[in-house]
């Protein structure tokens, strides 16, 4: 005797040939839950190591600022930090760019599928 399927094992349902569309559908929105899920960790690891990287080269910048002798030292301190902001927060728009168009690629598959399922069930 085989298994019974995702939905009906965990929710003890009989396997059924109605439930076969209900564990379809379950398994398509766990697999989509999952790559959003891959996805959003692999934004925010992205976004922890941009920052670390930021901060770093901060604290760098305002150790030379201290050690400036003259305006022009200091002047060029300043403007690192501005281009290290700047920079940073560049990244992180281009972060969220990506994460905003794999969570629209991951919606996109989910209604194409559902329209082929209409389509199918007319």
């Amino acid at each position: 005797m085989s298994s019974p399927p995702f939905v009906s094992r965990s929710w003890g349902i009989a396997n059924t040939t109605g439930n076969d569309g209900i564990d379809a559908q379950a398994k398509r929105l766990w697999a989509l839950a999952f790559d959003l899920q891959k996805t959003y960790t692999e934004a925010s690891g992205r976004e922890m190591e941009a920052l670390l990287t930021a901060n770093e080269r901060l604290i760098h910048t305002l150790h030379d600022i201290l050690r400036s002798r003259n305006p022009q030292e200091a002047i060029a301190a300043q403007s690192s930090i501005v281009m290290t902001l700047l920079e940073a927060a560049s990244l992180r728009a281009r972060m969220w760019i990506e994460l905003t168009e794999k969570i629209l690629e991951c919606r996109a598959n989910l209604a194409g599928e559902a329209g082929r399922r209409e389509t199918q069930a007319r």
